[in-house]
């Protein structure tokens, strides 16, 4: 990767000894760490560490962020999937994920209800949640699939983040963020600027990888644009922390995500200050951790499931590339998804 992020990442600055950090902990202010691994998945020097008082691992030194702004509004798309704008596989599978994830608020919504969609992509939640009845709208940091969404797409979806956005407070019934949060230099930040977006009793709905995923190819989890690393039970803390709270917090299907669904409070009391908030937080999230980085990478009860979960990935790799041969373009395969067709 040509920029200064990647430059400063294959070349880090100074890391301070093993058991204290350069920065303090996002979530409980701690400098307290174990280090997790000094390489990124393409085996470039990469410091990760766990906070020995949250559970919650993080790269270490943050890079700056402006050059992460930079980073996510011109280059992500590009180091991460190869493109400026997404392919026709690309809006088949994001679409039907947000078919699934939808599921997860449509009976708490009613139609008209305003949703807002953080890390839209190329839009394909917020064209299934329109088709519901739902007023949704997308920001998407990338420049490429941003304009992809808005402009030939024609959804409302505008480039920008949560940082740069104006929004009335408590105007919002739901928020969600897939795969969102953890490229979050301040995940706390960006939750509690949320809990005043949406209005009391509205909710949020996060997905993130699950740093203690048992199928993961353990040597694949890290890399420069992850910055935190939660688990279903850090998460959840990270939530409470913030202000919310969560109706449900777990590791659905094979376990590879994270996903919680929380609820601002229709009174919410004063925020913990950062200080204070290691004190809130179960010190055995921390101990669980450990124990999975200790434990085998594979253990022989979980080679057949693993193998089973590579079967159908590759399965639904060729269905894909099937299933798009017959659309001209991504709108065609979009349109498809809202009526249900594929």
């Amino acid at each position: 990767m040509a920029s200064e992020l990647g430059n400063e990442l294959i070349n880090p600055r100074p890391v301070p000894p093993p058991t204290t950090a350069c920065c303090p902990c996002p979530v409980c202010g701690s400098r307290s760490v174990e280090v997790l691994s000094q390489r990124s998945r393409d085996h470039t020097p990469l410091s990760t560490v766990l906070c020995v008082y949250c559970g919650v691992a993080r790269t270490d030194p943050m890079p700056d962020e402006g050059e992460l702004a930079r980073y996510y509004q011109s280059e992500y798309r590009l180091d991460y999937k190869g493109v400026v704008t997404p392919r026709k596989k690309h809006v088949l599978r994001a679409g039907r994920l947000a078919r699934e994830r939808l599921l997860y608020l449509k009976h708490y919504l009613k139609p008209g209800d305003v949703l807002l969609d953080i890390g839209a992509g190329g839009g394909e939640f917020v064209a299934v949640a329109l088709a519901e009845g739902l007023s949704a709208e997308g920001l998407e940091p990338n420049q490429g699939y941003a304009h992809h969404a808005s402009m030939v797409l024609g959804l409302p979806v505008r480039q920008g983040t949560w940082q740069d956005s104006t929004v009335t407070p408590e105007s919002i019934a739901a928020v969600t963020m897939f795969h969102v949060l953890e490229h979050l230099p301040d995940p706390i930040a960006c939750l509690r600027k949320l809990a005043e977006w949406l209005r009391p009793g509205g909710l949020l709905l996060v997905e993130v990888p699950n740093l203690t995923a048992p199928l993961a190819t353990r040597k694949r989890r890290f890399h420069r644009a992850h910055l935190v690393h939660f688990t279903p039970e850090t998460l959840r803390e990270s939530l409470n922390i913030a202000g919310f709270e969560v109706l449900e917090a777990a590791a659905p299907g094979d376990g590879g995500n994270a996903l919680a669904l929380a609820r601002r409070p229709e009174a919410r009391g004063q925020f913990p200050h950062a200080d204070e908030t290691a004190a809130v937080i179960p010190y055995a999230a921390a101990q669980r951790v450990l124990q999975f980085e200790q434990s085998s990478p594979l253990p022989a009860s979980l080679v057949l499931p693993h193998a089973r979960r590579l079967a159908r990935r590759l399965a639904s790799m060729v269905e894909e590339q099937l299933t798009v041969r017959s659309f001209a373009d991504g709108a065609a395969v979009l349109e498809a998804l809202k009526r249900g067709r594929v």
